[in-house]
C-alpha cells in the first residue's frame, strides 16, 4: 500500500524484489566462470522508506480520488524497481495554530528529514548548507533552473521594464537558495527588489495573479506557469533526492539505483519533464534586433511544395497556395515572422535545383528529419514538428510484407524510399512520381505493395476508386519531419525558423493534424461522389427527371402523372432510408431550421424539426464541449456558401425512448449545399452516421492481435517481432541482453489436482509477477501452455541476468493444499546483434532442458561463448 500519513490510502501493485544470497554472489564473482550456473534463490524483505511528499504542482501531485502522479512520484516508482523499496508518502501535516490538516511545505519536509522523521526528500539543491544537513547520492534526478516570471496580462512585459520598476516585490519559496541567485544577478545589473517568501507554489501564484501583492515570481522552472510570462532564466543546476545524515546505507542503495536508471534509460528525466511540464499554449516569440532586421529585409519566403503529398503537403491549384498539415504549420510560422509565403510546386526534387546545383527556394516544409538525408541534399534541419506513422497498402493476397520477392512501388527522391532501400531487401522496386501513382500501381496489379504515410493511406483508402487494396500499419518505418533550408542560407534565418517552430505548442500541432485528416473534402471523380453520397445522388437524379418531365409534358394530365411518379420516387427513397443506419435532414439556411427526412433513423433524442441551429444543439448540451467549436464551424461553412462541410463529433447518446444519457458517441456528419439558379445556397442536405463501433472495433482488433488472451502478455509472434526489432536497432555490445524461457514445473499435476480454473489463476499470477519483476522496456510474453518467455534488453552485466533468473525461481512459487508449484528457467545470452532469433531460442530451450533435468526450481544460463 502507498500511504499518505494522516489522510488517504492508495493501492498499487507491490514490487517483489529478490537478490542473490551474499555468499553465492561472492563465489560467482571470484570464479569469473563463463559456464552455466545452477543455484537456488532466497527471499529478502522489501524496505519501507518514508518520503516527504510536499506540495509542488507537476512534481508531487495527489488527485481528489487519492491517486499519486508527477515527476517526483514516477521517479520514486522507477527507483523502487532497482531497490525493492516500499514507500510511505508523508504529504500532510496538522497546522499547530488552526488544527487544520494541510499539505506539507518544502521547508517542513526538509526539517522533518533532518530530524529523522523522514527518510527521503526529492528535488533538493546541492548547496553548501544542504550538504551539511543531508546525504546526497552520486547522481541527480534532473536539472532545473531559476525562472523569473510576471503576470501574462500584467503591466510588465519585458525584463527592461521590470528592472526599471521601483519598489519591486519578488515572491520566492521558503527554504530554497533562489533568493541568493537573484540578489547576485541584481547586483550585476544594478536593480533592487524586496524578496517576499511563501510556503507553497499555490500561494505564490495567488499573490501574483489574484492579489497582485507581488510583481514577479522567482522559483524553479519545474512548476505550472499558466498565466505567467517568463522573462529570465538563471543558474541551471542539478537537483537530488536526499536522505538523512545517518542513512548511509539507504543513500548508497539510492546511488546504485540512479546509476542503473542513467544506464538503462538515459532519457527518463527528459521524458518525465516533457510529460508533466510541456506547454499547452503557444509561447510568445521575442525577436532579437538582428532577427527583426533580417525579417524586414526578406518579406517573402519561397517554399518548395510537393504537388501531391496529400494530406501532408500539396499545392491547392484553385487557391494558389500550400495546403495540408505542413502548409498550415508553415502559415502559422509565417504569421509569427510577419512574412509572406510564395509556393513553388514541384513534381521531382530536381525541379528545385538550378543548373549550378544550388536551390531555387528558401525552405522545404516536410523534410525527413535525418542528418544523413540532410547531408545528401545539402540542407540544415530545424527541430522536428511532426511524427509520421507509416502504413503498407497491399493487394489482398499479400501475407508477409517483408517477402523480398514482392514488387514494391516507391516514390523517387523521398526519405521513406531511402529507408526502405537501407533496411529491406526487395528484389524489384517500381519507381513512381507520386504517392497516387504508387497506390494506383498496387490497385491495378502492377505492384504488390507500397509504403505510404498513414495519413495519406487513409485518404486514398476512403476513395471508391481503390477497391482492390488493404491497409495496415508498419511502425518500423515511422519517421519525423521538419523544415529544411539550403546549407548556404543565412544562419539568422535558421535561428528564426527554430525559434518559431519551437514556440508552437504540441496541442496546436495536434489540432492542425486532426483538421487535415478528418475534414479534407477533396474528391477524385464523379464516381467518388456517388459512392460517398448515395442519397444526395438519388435526390439530384429525381430533380433532373422532374425537370425533364415538365419540359416534355407541359399539360395538366402529364403534370399529374409526373407528380404521382415523384411521390412514388419519394416513397421508395423513404423505404430505402428505413433500411439504413443514417440520419438524413434538410437544413434551411433562411430560417436556420433542421428538418429530419421521413424514413431516416432518429437517434438524436430530439424533435423532427429543430429551429435556431446549431445553437439549439449546443445550448441543450447535446454536443460534447470538445466538439462545439468544430460543430459551429461546419454550419458556418454551409452558411457562407461552401459546397461541402464534413466533421467527426462527439454527441450525447440517446436511448430508444429518446432520452439522452451521460454517455457520448462518435458521429460522422456530411453536409452538402443546394444552390438556386443564381448560385445562392438556399438549403443543405445533411447525413449523419454513428461510427462509434467502427472506431472501437478498429482499436480492439489492433490490441487483440498482439496479445495473449488469458494473460494479456505479448503472444509468440509479437514477442519475436519485439526481440528482432531490438537486435536490429538498439542492441549494445557493451551491455548484456538475454532470452529467458520459463516453464512451470509439473503444471499438469496442478490442473489434474485442482482443475483448470486454478491452473489459469496460476498462469495469470505468473504473468503479473513477471511484469513487475522486469523493466518496462523488457519484452515479456507467453509462448503457450505453461511456458513464458522474457527478453532482457541491455542489462548491466552477466551477473544481472543470473540474478533475474534466480529471482524468477524464488518469486514464482505457489502452494495450495500441500501441492507446491515452482518454475524452472533456461536463458541464453545474445552474442551479437546478428544472432538469429531461432538460434537464441534453441539455446535458451536447451538451457531450460538442463535445468529441469537436474531438478525443479532451478535455472541454467548459457553465456555468449556457448552460443554458436
Amino acid at each position: 500500500m502507498l500511504r499518505l500519513k494522516g489522510n488517504q490510502v492508495m493501492p498499487y501493485q507491490k514490487l517483489q524484489v529478490h537478490i542473490i544470497a551474499l555468499m553465492m554472489t561472492l563465489i560467482l564473482a571470484m570464479s569469473g566462470s563463463f559456464f552455466a550456473y545452477q543455484v537456488y534463490a532466497e527471499d529478502e524483505e522489501s524496505q519501507k522508506v518514508r518520503v516527504g511528499y510536499y506540495q509542488l504542482d507537476g512534481f508531487n501531485d495527489i488527485s481528489q480520488d487519492g491517486y499519486y502522479s508527477g515527476y517526483g512520484y514516477e521517479y520514486l516508482m522507477e527507483i523502487a524497481k532497482y531497490t525493492g523499496w516500499e514507500y510511505e508518502l508523508v504529504g500532510q501535516v496538522q497546522d499547530l495554530e488552526s488544527g487544520i490538516t494541510r499539505r506539507m511545505t518544502y521547508e517542513e519536509a526538509l526539517n522533518q528529514l533532518e530530524e529523522g522523521k523522514l527518510d527521503l526528500v526529492c528535488h533538493v539543491e546541492k548547496t553548501a548548507v544542504n550538504q551539511g544537513r543531508f546525504l546526497f547520492p552520486d547522481f541527480p534526478l534532473g536539472e532545473d533552473y531559476g525562472l523569473l516570471t510576471v503576470a501574462a496580462e500584467g503591466d510588465i512585459s519585458s525584463l527592461e521594464e521590470l528592472q526599471q520598476s521601483k519598489g519591486l516585490r519578488v515572491g520566492m519559496l521558503t527554504g530554497t537558495s533562489r533568493d541568493g541567485q537573484l540578489q547576485e544577478y541584481g547586483r550585476k545589473l544594478e536593480f533592487s527588489f524586496e524578496p517576499v517568501f511563501f510556503s507553497t507554489v499555490e500561494a505564490l501564484k495567488e499573490a501574483l495573479l489574484e492579489d497582485r501583492s507581488i510583481d514577479a515570481i522567482y522559483a524553479t522552472n519545474m512548476r505550472q506557469i499558466n498565466g505567467e510570462r517568463a522573462l529570465l532564466r538563471l543558474n541551471a543546476q542539478d537537483f537530488f533526492a536526499v536522505t538523512n545524515k545517518g542513512a548511509k546505507q539507504l543513500c548508497g542503495e539510492l546511488s546504485a539505483a540512479l546509476d542503473q536508471i542513467a544506464v538503462q534509460n538515459p532519457q527518463f528525466s527528459a521524458d518525465l519533464y516533457k510529460k508533466y511540464y510541456t506547454r499547452l499554449q503557444r509561447e510568445k516569440v521575442n525577436w532579437t534586433q538582428e532577427e527583426q532586421e533580417y525579417l524586414a529585409a526578406h518579406p517573402v519566403i519561397r517554399v518548395g511544395v510537393d504537388k501531391a503529398f496529400i494530406p501532408i503537403e500539396y499545392y491547392d491549384e484553385k487557391k494558389g497556395q500550400i495546403a495540408g498539415i505542413s502548409g498550415d504549420i508553415l502559415q502559422q510560422v509565417a504569421d509569427m515572422m510577419g512574412v509572406q509565403i510564395e509556393g513553388v510546386p514541384y513534381s521531382s526534387f530536381r525541379d528545385l535545383l538550378k543548373e549550378d546545383g544550388s536551390y531555387k527556394i528558401d525552405l522545404l516544409p516536410a523534410f525527413g528529419a535525418d542528418y544523413k538525408w540532410a547531408a545528401e541534399h545539402r540542407v540544415r534541419l530545424t527541430s522536428a514538428y511532426l511524427n509520421l506513422p507509416v502504413s503498407v497498402i497491399s493487394q489482398y493476397y499479400v501475407k508477409n510484407y517483408e517477402d523480398p520477392k514482392l514488387k514494391v512501388a516507391v516514390v523517387r527522391d523521398k526519405f521513406l524510399t531511402a529507408q526502405i532501400q537501407d533496411t529491406m531487401s526487395y528484389e524489384q522496386l517500381i519507381y513512381c512520381n507520386s504517392l497516387k501513382e504508387c497506390v494506383e500501381a498496387v490497385n491495378d496489379g502492377k505492384a504488390e505493395l507500397t509504403y505510404i504515410p498513414t495519413y495519406s493511406a487513409n485518404y486514398f483508402a476512403s476513395q471508391a476508386a481503390y477497391t482492390r487494396i488493404r491497409t495496415y500499419a508498419v511502425p518500423d518505418f515511422n519517421y519525423q519531419v521538419c523544415f529544411a533550408i539550403p546549407m548556404e542560407s543565412d544562419v539568422v534565418f535558421y535561428k528564426i525558423l527554430n525559434k518559431a517552430i519551437n514556440s508552437i505548442s504540441p496541442k496546436e500541432i495536434d489540432n492542425i493534424v486532426f483538421s487535415n485528416i478528418i475534414f479534407d473534402g477533396y474528391q477524385e471523380s464523379f464516381f467518388d461522389y456517388v459512392y460517398k453520397y448515395p442519397i444526395l445522388t438519388a435526390l439530384v437524379i429525381c430533380f433532373l427527371w422532374m425537370g425533364i418531365s415538365l419540359v416534355l409534358y407541359f399539360s395538366k394530365r402529364l403534370e399529374k402523372d409526373v407528380k404521382q411518379e415523384l411521390e412514388l420516387c419519394d416513397e421508395r427513397m423513404y423505404l430505402a432510408l428505413e433500411q439504413t443506419n443514417m440520419v438524413v435532414w434538410d437544413y434551411d439556411l433562411a430560417s436556420n431550421s433542421v428538418i429530419r427526412t421521413r424514413g431516416s433513423k432518429s437517434w438524436l433524442g430530439a424533435d423532427d424539426r429543430i429551429d435556431n441551429a446549431p445553437e439549439t444543439f449546443i445550448q441543450s448540451g447535446y454536443v460534447h464541449p470538445n466538439s462545439v467549436g468544430d460543430f459551429e464551424t461546419m454550419f458556418q461553412q454551409i452558411q457562407k456558401g461552401d459546397k461541402f462541410a464534413t466533421g467527426l463529433f462527439q454527441f450525447k447518446k440517446a436511448e430508444e425512448d429518446g432520452q439522452w444519457t451521460n454517455d457520448h458517441i462518435w458521429v460522422e456528419i456530411k453536409m452538402t449545399n443546394i444552390f438556386d439558379g443564381h448560385g445562392k445556397a438556399v438549403r443543405a442536405v445533411g447525413l449523419a452516421e454513428d461510427v462509434t463501433e467502427k472506431l472501437q472495433e478498429a482499436i480492439s482488433l489492433r490490441e487483440k492481435a498482439s496479445r495473449d488472451p488469458l494473460t494479456h502478455l505479448l503472444n509468440r509472434t509479437s514477442f519475436q517481432v519485439c526481440v528482432q526489432e531490438f537486435l536490429k536497432k538498439d542492441y549494445r555490445e557493451d551491455l548484456v541482453s538475454a532470452l529467458i524461457i520459463l516453464d512451470t514445473d509439473d503444471f499438469k499435476q496442478v490442473n489434474d489436482t485442482h482443475g483448470h480454473v486454478y491452473g489459469d489463476e496460476v498462469l495469470m499470477e505468473i504473468a503479473t509477477r513477471l511484469t513487475g519483476l522486469f523493466r518496462t522496456e523488457d519484452c515479456v510474453g507467453r509462448l503457450g501452455g505453461d511456458e513464458f518467455i522474457i527478453f532482457m534488453k541491455n542489462a548491466t552485466s552477466y551477473e544481472g541476468v543470473l540474478k533475474k533468473a534466480e529471482q524468477i525461481c524464488t518469486s514464482l512459487v505457489f502452494e495450495k493444499d500441500g501441492l507446491v508449484t515452482t518454475c524452472s528457467v533456461g536463458a541464453a545470452i545474445a552474442p551479437s546483434r546478428e544472432v538469429d532469433y531461432a538460434v537464441l531460442y534453441k539455446y535458451a530451450d536447451e538451457a531450460l532442458y538442463e535445468a529441469k533435468k537436474d531438478g525443479k526450481r532451478r535455472y541454467v544460463v548459457y553465456n555468449k561463448n556457448q552460443i554458436h
